[in-house]
Formats: structure tokens, C-alpha cells, sequence
């Protein structure tokens, strides 16, 4: 039997989830009945809100009573959660440390926090990250990242401040110092969730340094700088994001004490390559094609052989150029400057052929011939653009094109060659542009690699081997339908599930270790049951996989009914009917994948022959990468740790050729067993909405990604074990009420408390639980902290409900009287500052006589004074008007003239513009005439040369007939002079033969008879002989015409029955 896999933990406190567990959510169900009339619980609904808070009228049985919105409902217990009306949203900075972690609670806390712009929140060892979609003020400043450099994390985050990216950035730098740890930061998110830019946070934080603020090294510029490149090469447009990460990275980051990065190293994990070939409706290619279409300039364009944008098959096709908030001229001026110092000039004009070579591929035709005895053969249809596609890719053309359009079969010793189908061909041009373009994204980060190897002038003074690790990582997919890349994303997301629940367990344990508290009790489950499901050893989905891929004759049916067959696993459901299909229950949800491409895309490479085509390339550039790619494949396989999983067949047991499952199964767990080394610190990127707008919280959404990113499992987890924990005197402020009632005595934060001594404090925190009749299995005392289960804190909110109702009546008396109390004082203190009032008012009013009569007095010898002082200074002012007018007259005549001057130098240049005007109409017009006359003076020249020239060729005519007629008669003459005569001379010659022919012909016969007699006397025997084969020549002749003819008639019947064979 299988061996499970182990848990770092131990067996005996980490079990297997059970069927349905992980996609059940053990929510906060509602305690407590008897004290529910009049507060509140949240109620499960159909709409969009997904829960509402309502008020309890009554409890029915195993029903409640409630008022929802103003209509009173009758609902089930099943359907109710608890509520925490008490709660102030934005002081609850850690979802964990609250007593009802449920979904209802969470989403209120995390939309309440949201609408005030607070977008992180912890939950336990997580922070939560809402994306605002929009940029918050002075919420990442440099004196924000100073605060954070002096938080104490010794206990964690800090709780000093708010919950932020830089706290887990303090906490993994003092990690790496403090406890000489590498350290880990795991960023993982759905598309649009804001992973890049919470990663783009961290490296800032890790690069800010208070002594080095306006210097920088070499090392950290490539490293930022790094961002704006690999965003180019893997980022695109999609419907949910319009700068998404079609990859996942992992980065090591060296860093200094004081601050500042001095060395890095990156990896990345399954770039969308497919991306490259098509694009759903509204989405783009990856950034890099559109920057450089658009950002290099028309005479470069036309140097590598780019087209218009629209004119590529691999862009043209999701009519979408454009990408809101992403500036691609400017983004593209920031990409060059990285590649200009990784590229030398020549390596730079390569890069681009490259991408040019790759987006002429979209376009490269065939159709189909007869040849080699194929009738669908594959030709090329547009020769001269793969002809300039071989040329920018420095390859050649006639291997090229062979490649592309046959294949070749290794039989034993024997290669054979045949031709493919036009779609074959097309699928391996399509696959070079996807392979080529994935080779120099890997050449591209070990280049960055090589530059960050710790080169800067400080890298001397760290160790290289301890570093602080970033990992963005995509989230849970599951879409309506999900292939292969669904699969071996979720499955990396299962592993890094398993992962985080052994690391927040460890966590825990390891508090309880430092309180000596005993947890052997606490059974805590994970995903491995999930896990098995892929890579149980000849009985997973890799091992399947690898067998039919290693099989020439390997299908993905053969793959999928082994699967549905012989795969027995409670989260493993097979599907009804043979279709190519399975469903898997993750941690997140169930999902259902389509199976028909897995083997295609598990076994997808470049043959030997585009390899060795490409190994030859002029293209330095493209050579290299081709060669890194083959090396990093080389030694993938090659590698000692390499296994392969599960069984193969006898014939392909000695292969070592790993697909492309298996090489991301080893990387993934190259990946967690890097993480198993560092102290790890996570962040939750959750998107809030799905139109990418700000101040909208789309509460289905969240809930969703709450659920596929784990988060309220997080909480779970923490509360399966001691939900509670808190030092004793803050239990005891906590928890004032009921301290008071039975134990009496001021709370611990008064000031006569600060002292008190912890063991007193002890001792009354554990009085308090056996007063309450908390049983002891629910609660246990640390050394300095206080642990209760979620029973034993369910039983002390029980106890303060309890309390508070049995206390209702006389606190209401109470309230009353010190009520009565406080309004007896304010209308005491309200009525002496009445009396106050009125008394100042009458002495103001006594105090009014006197000054109005003062101001009488006053304002009469002002008067008098005035009324002197005008006297006197009246000629003068009388003067000074009139010298004032008349300086004020000639200002204004002057002023006047000036603008009566100019209005007539305006009349004039009027005057003058209209007269050119005229005078220009005037002369265009004669010019327009004159040009008419010289065209119409053409128009008769060329009109009368036309006519001599055509009497002239017509005079030439009729000489030339004159000459050819006179010709002909001349000739005619002379033959029938010559007929004539020849007429003539024939009649003489015939009369003379004809006289002396018979005479001729008498001696000839006589002369040829005596030869002949001659001749046959002497050959009298032989022709007897020839007489007598010639008889027998005859009857043979007739015996083999008889022959023949027999047999054709014969041939001819047995023809006639098979044709009516066939007719019939």
C-alpha cells in the first residue's frame, strides 16, 4: 500500500481532510439561543449581498424570528451566523482575534475597511490586500517606510501600527538579521488582484536605505528596474486585469542591514506561451509586441521588417490595440533603457529580428499539394514572407521550409521523410514562435541573473547565501472550461495550501512550546488527500500522464480512462459517460477539466531537426538562447534528484525525457523545498470588483476569492486550536464586565494596577474561568498568556450575555439615575452660565449711557474741527481741481489724437489691403487669361500639325500603293511570259518522248528477259526450294491465325463475364 505523504509536523496532531471538508466552510454557527431576542445575527440570501443583518424578534425551535430590512422573516439556524455589533471595523486590524471569524463578519470588516480607504488587514499569519483601484495618498511615502523600519516585530506583526506590505517586509528583514533565517514572502492572488504591485512595494521597501537616500547600486537599478522588462515580456491585457501577470516569479533578494539590495537571483514559472498564438475577445498580446510597434521610430520599423500593428495575425485578432492606465510609448522608452544595458548594439538589433521573426510567424501560410505520394501535402502560399521570416531569424530557407512542411521518423537506424498536412505545418510554425519567444523570456531573466549576481561594491560585506525571497504567484483558477495550464496551476496552488498549513501550524506550536502549553490534543487537517490525487506514486495523474506520453501510441482517452478507473480518492469524481473529462475538489472549489489536450500540450518540444536548424542560425542572439534553453533542459534531465514518477512501460523505462508536467512537478517542488527553508510571510491579494473601478466592493466576488485564496481557512485554522489568546491582563480588560461582577477591584489598566503583579493577574484570570464553570479542557495558562478554545470562549461570550440580561433591570435604574445625574449637573452649570450672562449684559447696558454721551461730545468738537480745516484749505483744493482737470484734459486729448491717428493709419492699411487684394484678383485674372490664350495658341499649333502631319502619312499611303500596284502588275507580266514559254517547251519535250518511248521500252523488256533467263537457269533448284517453304510459311500462317483467334474468343468471353460481374 501507497505511504501518504509525511507532514513536517508529525502524524499524530496533522490528519487528512475529510470528504467535502475543505469545501464546506465551518462557519460561526449561532450559540447562545436564550440571550438572541433583540441582538443581531447574519442571515444567508440569494441576492448579491449574500448575507444581511437582521435582528432577532424570537426564537422558534431551530428557527428564528427576525427582522430583515423591515420585513419580519422566519429562518433557519442553518441559514444564520453570528454577528458582532460591538465592533468597531476599522480598530479590528486582525481577523483572527475576533470570537466569529465567519464569512458574514470577515466581509463586513473588509468592506467597512475598504470604504475608508484601509486595504490591509491580518488574519493571522496572512495579510489581506484589497485592490483600490486607484492610487491612496501618502499611504507608501518615504516617512511611511521609515516608521515601518522601526517596528518591533519580535512578537510578529507589529500592532502598534496599521496592518501593511512594509510590516511583512520589517518582519522578514529582522527575520534574516535578528534570527539568521532566510526569509520568504509569498504574494498570490486571482488576475487584477494587485499581486505585481504589492511585490513592486516589497522591493521598494527593501531597497529604501536611511543612510544611502540619493544613492543606489548598480545591482538594485537592474533589480527595479528588472520590473518594467519581465512586466513587458510577460504581462498582457485581459478581461479581468489590464496589466496581468501571465507568469509566476520567484526572486532572492541579498540584502544589507541598513538597507539596500546588493545582489538577487530570479525564477520563473509557467509563462502563457500560448498567449503568443491567441487572445480572447478584448484582450491583448503580451505588452512587449505593442511597446516596440509603437515606440520605435519609422526608420527602425522598417530595418527589422515590422508591419502596421494591424496587419499581424497575432495581434489583429481580438481587435484590441489599446489598454486603459498603460501608456506603452512611455513604457517601452523604460524597457529600452534595461535592455540597452543588458544587450550590446548587435545583440539589441537582434533582439528585435527576433520579435519581429516571431510575429511574422501568425502570418505564414500553406495549402495543400499532391506530393511524395501524399495528395493533402503542405506548400508554402506566401514564399517570400517566410523568406524574409528565415532572413530576420538568420536561418535557411530551404531547411527552413523543410522543417516546416515534413517530418521525420526514426525508425531503428533508418530516418524517414514524409510530408505533413497544411494544418501540421501550420501548428509547427505557430509552435517555433511560442518556443522562441519562451527561450528569450528564460534568456532574458538568466541575463538579469548574471548582472545581479551580487556585483555591486558592497557585495563583499554580506552573505551571499541568506536572502529574502518574493514570490508572485498566480491564485486558483477555475474558469467554465479548464485545460491542461488550469490543471498544473492548481495543483502549484495545492502544494503552496499545504504548505501554508504546516507553516501556520508550525507557528502555533511553536507559541505553545514557548508557553508551555500541552497541544496533543489539537488535530489539525490539510490537503494531502488532494495531493495524492496528482503524484501518488503509479497512481496519479503525473504518473498517468508520463506513461501515455512516453508511449508512441499514447492518447489522451487511454490517459483519461485510467484516471476515471483506477484513481480511488474521495476528491477525485469521475464523470458520467466516456467524455474526456474528470473533476477534482479542491481546496478552493470543485473544477472540472477537460482532458482532450493533455497530451498534446504535456509532450509539446521542438524536434531535433528545428533544433539543429536553429543551432545554426547567423542570429547570435537567438543561438544562445537556444543553446541556454537546451542546457537548462539538459540538466533537468540529467539531474540526480530527477524521478520519474510513477510507472512506464518496459520499452520506455530507460528514457529520461521529461515532459512538460514533469518538469513543472519538479520545479514546483524544487520551489517548496526552498520555501521549507525560510521563515515565510504571506500576503492575500484580493480584487474587489470586476470593472476595475474604485469605491466599488463587489461582495460575491470577494467572497469568492475569501474562499480560493484560503483566507478564512487561515482563520479556521487558528481557531481549531486556542481561538484566544491574549496576555492576562489584557484577558482581564477584555473581559471587564465580568471580572467586576466576580471578582470585583479596578481593571489592570487603571494606574494603580500598572504594577500589579503578573502572578496576581494569574491567579485572577484563572479564578475568573472556574467561577464561570469553563471546563478545563478549554482553556489552558501559559507562563504569560492566557489560551481558551473556541467552546471556552463561546461559554465566556455566553457568560457576559448572561450577565448583561440578568443585570438588565437594575442597569437600566442605574443608567437612569445617572442619566437624572448628569442632566441635574449640566442644567446646574447651564444656569449658572445664564446668570453670568445676564449680569454682563447689564452692566454693558448701565455702562451705554456714558459711552453714548462721550461719543456725542466727540463726534461734535471732531465736527467743529473738520469744518475749520476745510475752510481754510478750500481755495487751495479749488486750485489743486482745476490744475488736476486740466492736466487730466490734455492727458486725454492727447490720448484722443493718438487714437484718431491711429484709427486713420488703420483706415489706410484697410484701404491699402483691400486695393492688393484687388489688384492681386486683377493681375491673377490677367495671368489666368494669358495662360488660356497660350493653351488655346498650343491647342491651334498642335491642332494644325496634327492635320499635315496626317496628309502628309496619307500622301505616303497612296505613294506606296502606287509602288506596290505598279509592282504587282510588272511582276503578273512576267509570269505569264513565262508560263508561255515554259508552255511550249513542255508541248516539244512530250511530242519527243512520245515518238521514242516505244522503241525504248521494246529493247529494255527484250534486254531484262535474257538477263532473267539467264538468272533462273542457273538458280532453277534454289527456287524450288523457296517455292516449297513458302507453301509450308503458308500453312503455318493459317494454323496461327486459327490459334489466335481461338484464344482471343476465349479472352473475349471470360472479359464479358467480369464486366457483367461487376455491372451486376
Amino acid at each position: 500500500m501507497a505511504m501518504r505523504p509525511s507532514s513536517p509536523i508529525g502524524a499524530t496532531r496533522l490528519v487528512n481532510k475529510q470528504k467535502g471538508e475543505h469545501f464546506r466552510k465551518q462557519e460561526s454557527k449561532v450559540q447562545n439561543l436564550d440571550y438572541l431576542g433583540g441582538n443581531t445575527v447574519w442571515v444567508k440570501v440569494d441576492t448579491d449581498e449574500l448575507f444581511v443583518e437582521s435582528t432577532v424578534k424570537s426564537v422558534e425551535g431551530e428557527q428564528l424570528r427576525v427582522n430583515c430590512k423591515g420585513e419580519e422573516l422566519l429562518v433557519n439556524l442553518k441559514d444564520c451566523l453570528n454577528s458582532l455589533p460591538d465592533f468597531d471595523s476599522l480598530k479590528v486590524n486582525d481577523l483572527s482575534k475576533i470570537p466569529h471569524a465567519n464569512s458574514a463578519v470577515v466581509l463586513k470588516i473588509l468592506r467597512e475597511r475598504f470604504n475608508q480607504d484601509v486595504i490591509y488587514t491580518y488574519a493571522g499569519k496572512l495579510l489581506v490586500a484589497l485592490n483600490p483601484f486607484k492610487k491612496i495618498p501618502n499611504l507608501y511615502d518615504d516617512n511611511v517606510i521609515e516608521t515601518y523600519k522601526k517596528a518591533d516585530t519580535t512578537l510578529g506583526f507589529p500592532t502598534d501600527l496599521e496592518p501593511h506590505t512594509y510590516a511583512v517586509g520589517q518582519c522578514a528583514i529582522n527575520g534574516l538579521f535578528n534570527d539568521n533565517k532566510n526569509q520568504s514572502c509569498i504574494v498570490s492572488g486571482e488576475s487584477g488582484a494587485g499581486k505585481t504591485e504589492t511585490a513592486k512595494q516589497l522591493m521598494n521597501f527593501f531597497a529604501y536605505s536611511r543612510t544611502n537616500l540619493n544613492t543606489s547600486t548598480s545591482v538594485q537599478d537592474i533589480i527595479l528596474g528588472s520590473n518594467a522588462l519581465l512586466e513587458s515580456f510577460g504581462n498582457a491585457k485581459t478581461i479581468n486585469n489590464n496589466n496581468s501577470s501571465r507568469f509566476g516569479k520567484f526572486l532572492k533578494l541579498n540584502l544589507l542591514p541598513t538597507g539596500g539590495i546588493v545582489g538577487g537571483e530570479m525564477s520563473s514559472y509557467m509563462l502563457e506561451i500560448c498567449r503568443v498564438e491567441f487572445q480572447n475577445e478584448n484582450e491583448r498580446n503580451f505588452h512587449l509586441f505593442y511597446q516596440i510597434l509603437k515606440g520605435l521610430k519609422k526608420e527602425e520599423l522598417q530595418q527589422y521588417s515590422f508591419m502596421d500593428l494591424k496587419d499581424y495575425n497575432y495581434l489583429n485578432q481580438s481587435n484590441c490595440y489599446e489598454a486603459p492606465g498603460i501608456d506603452d510609448v512611455s513604457d517601452f522608452s523604460n524597457v529600452l533603457v534595461q535592455l540597452k544595458k543588458l544587450f550590446t548594439p548587435e545583440r539589441l538589433n537582434n533582439f528585435f529580428e527576433i520579435i519581429s521573426g516571431i510575429l511574422l510567424c501568425g502570418n505564414v501560410d500553406f495549402v495543400e499539394e499532391s506530393r511524395m505520394g501524399v495528395d493533402s501535402a503542405a506548400k508554402l502560399s506566401n514564399p517570400s514572407l517566410f523568406r524574409k521570416l528565415t532572413e530576420l531569424l538568420g536561418l535557411d530557407y530551404d531547411l527552413a521550409e523543410k522543417a516546416m512542411i515534413e517530418k521525420v521518423i526514426k525508425i531503428q537506424d533508418n530516418m524517414i521523410e514524409s510530408p505533413v498536412t497544411s494544418k501540421v505545418a501550420q501548428v509547427n510554425v505557430r509552435a517555433l514562435s511560442k518556443d522562441l519567444y519562451g527561450f528569450l523570456f528564460q534568456y532574458i531573466i538568466q541575463l538579469i541573473n548574471q548582472f545581479t549576481a551580487g556585483k555591486s561594491d558592497e557585495s563583499n560585506s554580506y552573505d551571499k547565501e541568506s536572502y529574502v525571497g518574493i514570490l508572485d504567484i498566480y491564485g486558483f483558477e477555475y474558469f467554465k472550461h479548464n485545460t491542461y495550464e488550469q490543471l498544473l496551476i492548481n495543483f502549484a496552488n495545492e502544494k503552496l495550501q499545504k504548505y501554508f498549513i504546516n507553516n501556520v501550524f508550525t507557528s502555533e506550536l511553536a507559541l505553545y512550546e514557548r508557553e508551555k502549553i500541552d497541544a496533543t490534543s489539537i488535530v489539525y487537517s490539510d490537503n494531502s488527500l488532494i495531493l495524492e490525487i496528482f503524484e501518488k506514486k503509479n497512481c496519479g495523474i503525473f504518473p498517468f500522464l508520463y506513461e501515455q506520453c512516453s508511449m508512441e501510441s499514447g492518447t489522451s482517452d487511454a490517459f483519461t480512462r485510467s484516471c476515471n478507473s483506477r484513481i480511488k480518492n474521495e476528491n477525485f469524481i469521475p464523470p458520467k459517460g466516456n467524455v474526456n473529462e474528470f473533476t477534482i475538489v479542491h481546496t478552493a472549489c470543485k473544477v472540472v477539466y477537460n482532458t482532450e489536450e493533455f497530451i498534446t500540450k504535456n509532450k509539446h518540444s521542438l524536434s531535433e531537426v528545428v533544433v539543429s536548424l536553429l543551432l545554426n542560425s547567423t542570429n547570435e542572439l537567438l543561438k544562445d538562447m537556444v543553446i541556454h534553453s537546451m542546457a537548462l533542459e539538459a540538466s533537468m534531465e540529467c539531474s540526480p534528484t530527477n524521478q520519474t514518477p510513477g510507472r512506464t512501460s518496459r520499452t520506455t523505462r530507460s528514457s529520461t525525457k521529461l515532459f512538460v508536467g514533469n518538469k513543472f512537478l519538479k520545479s514546483i517542488n524544487e520551489l517548496v523545498k526552498c520555501l521549507e527553508e525560510t521563515n515565510s510571510h504571506f500576503i492575500r491579494c484580493v480584487k474587489t470588483n470586476q470593472v476595475k473601478q474604485p469605491g466599488v466592493f463587489d461582495v460575491k466576488g470577494v467572497y469568492g476569492q475569501l474562499n480560493s485564496l484560503s483566507i478564512l481557512e487561515a482563520v479556521q485554522i487558528i481557531h481549531k486550536g486556542y481561538a484566544y489568546k491574549s496576555s492576562f491582563a489584557n484577558f482581564i480588560n477584555d473581559n471587564q464586565f465580568v471580572y467586576n461582577i466576580l471578582i470585583g477591584g479596578k481593571s489592570s489598566d487603571e494606574d494603580d494596577t500598572v504594577t500589579e503583579d503578573r502572578e496576581k493577574e494569574k491567579e485572577n484570570a484563572v479564578n475568573m474561568l472556574k467561577l464561570l464553570e469553563i471546563p478545563e479542557n478549554e482553556y489552558q495558562v501559559g507562563l504569560t498568556m492566557i489560551f481558551l478554545k473556541k467552546n471556552g470562549w463561546m461559554l465566556l461570550e455566553q457568560s457576559h450575555l448572561k450577565f448583561s440580561q440578568l443585570l438588565a433591570p437594575l442597569s437600566k435604574l442605574l443608567n437612569a439615575y445617572y442619566q437624572s445625574y448628569v442632566n441635574r449637573k449640566s442644567y446646574q452649570k447651564k444656569l449658572q452660565m445664564v446668570k453670568r450672562v445676564q449680569s454682563l449684559v447689564r452692566k454693558f447696558s448701565l455702562m451705554g449711557d456714558k459711552y453714548k454721551k462721550l461719543k456725542l461730545v466727540n463726534e461734535f468738537i471732531g465736527f467743529v474741527v473738520v469744518s475749520n480745516w476745510l475752510n481754510f484749505d478750500q481755495r487751495v483744493h479749488t486750485s489743486a481741481l482745476i490744475i488736476q482737470s486740466n492736466y487730466r484734459m490734455l492727458v486725454q486729448r492727447r490720448k484722443y489724437l493718438r487714437e484718431i491717428e491711429e484709427l486713420r493709419l488703420l483706415h489706410k492699411k484697410r484701404v491699402i489691403r483691400k486695393r492688393l487684394g484687388k489688384f492681386k484678383t486683377y493681375v491673377w485674372y490677367s495671368v489666368f487669361c494669358l495662360y488660356l490664350q497660350k493653351v488655346y495658341r498650343i491647342y491651334q499649333l498642335n491642332k494644325a500639325a496634327t492635320r499635315i502631319q496626317a496628309m502628309w502619312r496619307m500622301h505616303q499611303c497612296v505613294s506606296n500603293y502606287n509602288h506596290i500596284r505598279y509592282s504587282y502588275l510588272k511582276d503578273y507580266a512576267a509570269t505569264v511570259v513565262q508560263k508561255n514559254v515554259r508552255c511550249y517547251l513542255q508541248v516539244k519535250n512530250y511530242e519527243f518522248i512520245r515518238y521514242a518511248i516505244p522503241s525504248v521500252v521494246l529493247i529494255q523488256s527484250y534486254f531484262r528477259g535474257w538477263l532473267v533467263r539467264k538468272f533462273v537457269d542457273s538458280k532453277v533448284n534454289v527456287l524450288k526450294s523457296i517455292r516449297n517453304r513458302l507453301a509450308l510459311y503458308s500453312k503455318l500462317y493459317v494454323l496461327q491465325n486459327t490459334i489466335r483467334s481461338i484464344l482471343s474468343t476465349h479472352r473475349f468471353k471470360l472479359l464479358k463475364q467480369d464486366l457483367s460481374t461487376l455491372q451486376g
